[in-house]
């Protein structure tokens, strides 16, 4: 049996300390209770809130513009 890949470890925690913004955020927002009273709170003083995921930002943007667009304009 191998022991431990030290390499790779070292590799693991960089990549761990160094997260993009995207990677840190996560999916957290998914079901958060803070975040659906925060909606709330936005929601009564007169904000639309809109929620994306990360992958969508990153991966289809045009697609995220169209529809803030379409709420801005509809």
């Amino acid at each position: 049996m191998r022991g431990p890949d030290r390499k790779m470890i070292r590799i693991a925690r960089r990549l761990r300390v160094n997260q993009t913004d995207a990677e840190t955020d996560g999916g957290q927002h998914n079901e958060s209770v803070g975040d659906a009273i925060r909606d709330r709170r936005l929601t009564r003083d007169g904000y639309k809130v809109l929620r994306f995921w990360n992958n969508d930002v990153l991966g289809n943007l045009e697609g995220v513009l169209t529809t803030i667009q379409a709420e801005l304009t509809g």
